[in-house]
């Protein structure tokens, strides 16, 4: 359940498509909506794309490195057989 949870909330954290259809307002985007944005709105000013895209990948980070051992050990016996 434990990977089931964090498999979840990256996928929640890295949906995109699904904010850019809900979210009209500006000051409800999310961050991967808002770097998106950027890109059209900026002219494609890679710095800021790099620096939002650092910060995006943070808390997934953090996540992953707390609970390495859960998505390890979840993955290494959803394959095994028997």
């Amino acid at each position: 359940m434990a990977v089931l949870a964090i498999f979840v909330f990256d996928w929640a954290w890295d949906d995109l498509l699904w904010g850019i259809m809900i979210l009209t307002d500006r000051l409800k985007w999310t961050l991967p909506i808002a770097i998106a944005n950027l890109r059209v709105q900026e002219s494609n000013q890679y710095e800021l794309q790099m620096a939002g895209s650092t910060l995006a990948i943070i808390p997934v980070i953090i996540l992953f490195l707390a609970l390495q051992r859960h998505i390890v050990r979840g993955v290494a016996l959803s394959g095994l057989k028997g």
